[in-house]
């Protein structure tokens, strides 16, 4: 969804690459610690990337496949963090998609205003 996101905001490649950049890093951020995850599982760094809902597939299988198996617990937060965030996400999309259709349908304009390329302006005018 990041790139999507980047995607749309972008005009050109060129815009696009200059963009991607620090997306990038940020996934690749368990990767710089990987060695450190594979010497010392229940470490610090470890416990705290998994702990991140954005690395914790990539950390916590890495975790769970070398032994010492970390606790129980650990692997279940992290999905139950994951799973919060998309909850919350879902919920404020359907919120924004339910805003609009409530604006579209409360309003007196006909639908060919909405094709209308000042459109972005009106939607963005104080309402009384």
């Amino acid at each position: 969804s990041l790139f999507i996101a980047i995607g749309s905001a972008c005009a050109d490649v060129k815009d696009t690459q200059s963009m991607i950049m620090p997306v990038m890093l940020l996934l690749m951020i368990p990767l710089f610690a990987l060695v450190n995850i594979i010497e010392s599982p229940a470490g610090t760094i470890a416990t705290v990337l998994g702990y991140a809902p954005f690395w914790t597939p990539l950390v916590m299988v890495t975790r769970l496949a070398i032994p010492p198996t970390v606790p129980l617990w650990q692997p279940i937060v992290g999905l139950a963090g994951m799973f919060l965030i998309e909850q919350r996400y879902t919920s404020s999309q359907i919120e924004a998609a339910a805003e609009i259709d409530a604006a579209i349908l409360a309003d007196d304009l006909p639908p060919e205003a909405y094709r209308d390329p000042g459109f972005a302006e009106f939607l963005k005018r104080e309402r009384p």
